[in-house]
């Protein structure tokens, strides 16, 4: 009759499925997750043995976030660097951050402005996700695609390329602790501006290591 069976002592996995449509072009890059917020009786309709009420079913469940998309772009972290040099003279340390991503396109074309400022949001941010203000901040974008149309990189279908960001960051405070954090790419299926942007997640997994300018 459906029911799963869970002997005592047991421990099981549950897995949700989910099957959808093809999207609107502003639903693509939606993004959802699956949570029990309280397991218990109203939420999970369980009987056993031995009665069960709201004292005996107990604990949370919160899945990780997807992005859902039938066209577009997926993307990778490969790696992540962080590096501080030291100047010679006060509040002269710099960190360098350097993160590599791979970028599919499926079902369309996919085009990339070659300007950081248009194709990319990233943050420089502490280890408790507190942005990082003050000082001087130099950015730039390569990538293994090509630059068909002047000011866009170019990936076909079916295909993925590397795109990398560097971040030099002068904070010109004495011990800023900073680490970088991509937060999105924007792109088009033509040489246009941007009018889709995919979120990269997890966000932990898109993220460097947290290093100390420390003078």
């Amino acid at each position: 009759n459906g029911d799963a069976v869970i002997n005592a002592g047991d421990r099981v996995t549950a897995v949700l499925k989910l099957r959808f449509k093809s999207l609107a072009l502003g639903n693509e890059g939606s993004t959802i997750k699956a949570s029990i917020a309280s397991l218990d009786t109203n939420v999970v309709d369980a009987e056993g043995t031995d009665s069960l009420d709201n004292t005996q079913l107990s604990g949370a469940a919160v899945g990780d976030v997807h992005t859902l998309r039938t066209k577009g772009l997926s993307t990778d972290m490969t790696s992540g660097d962080a590096a501080v040099t030291v100047g010679q003279n006060a509040l002269d340390d710099y960190a360098t951050y350097t993160m590599k991503v791979d970028v599919t396109a499926f079902n369309q074309e996919v085009y990339v402005p070659t300007s950081a400022a248009t194709a990319l949001s990233y943050s420089l941010v502490d280890g408790a996700g507190v942005a990082a203000v003050a000082g001087t901040r130099s950015v730039t974008l390569t990538s293994t695609a090509n630059e068909d149309t002047v000011g866009y990189f170019h990936v076909s279908e079916g295909e993925t390329k590397t795109f990398t960001l560097k971040v030099t960051y002068t904070p010109g405070a004495a011990n800023t602790a900073a680490r970088l954090q991509l937060n999105s790419i924007s792109f088009n299926k033509i040489a246009a501006a941007p009018n889709q942007t995919q979120t990269t997640l997890p966000a932990t997994d898109y993220r460097t290591d947290v290093v100390t300018a420390v003078n």
